[in-house]
C-alpha cells in the first residue's frame, strides 16, 4: 500500500508526475539502493521517457515516498560513484548527494 503524503502529492504535481506512474516504479522497481545517510531505501525507475529517483520509507505493508528527482543515468552508474567511509556517495545534482549502499 502507497501512502501519499501532501508533500509529495504536491511535489510530484509541481514536477509533473503522475501518481499512477510513480506507484508503478515504487511497487515494481527492480534498482534499488539504500541510502545509509538518511536510513531510506530508494528506488529508480523510468516515468515516460524520464529517469527517476524516488527516495522512501517502509514502514510494515506501507510505502511512503519522501520526494521524487528527474535524473540521468550518467548520475548513477556506478562509474560515477566512490567510496567514502564504507558509504557509496551518489551525485544526485550539483550541490545534492545521495550516500547509498547498493542493496
Amino acid at each position: 500500500m502507497i501512502v501519499w503524503t501532501d508533500y509529495f502529492k504536491y511535489r510530484a504535481d509541481l514536477r509533473g508526475f503522475d501518481l499512477t506512474e510513480v506507484e508503478k516504479i515504487l511497487n515494481f522497481g527492480d534498482e534499488r539502493y539504500f541510502d545509509t545517510a538518511t536510513g531510506r531505501n530508494v528506488v529508480v525507475g523510468k516515468h515516460g521517457r524520464m529517469l527517476v529517483l524516488i527516495p522512501y520509507e517502509r514502514i510494515g505493508d506501507g510505502i511512503t515516498p519522501v520526494t521524487i528527482h528527474a535524473t540521468t543515468r550518467q548520475q548513477i552508474n556506478p562509474s560515477s560513484w566512490f567510496l567514502s567511509k564504507k558509504r557509496v556517495v551518489f551525485a544526485v545534482s550539483k550541490n545534492v548527494y545521495l550516500n547509498i549502499l547498493a542493496c
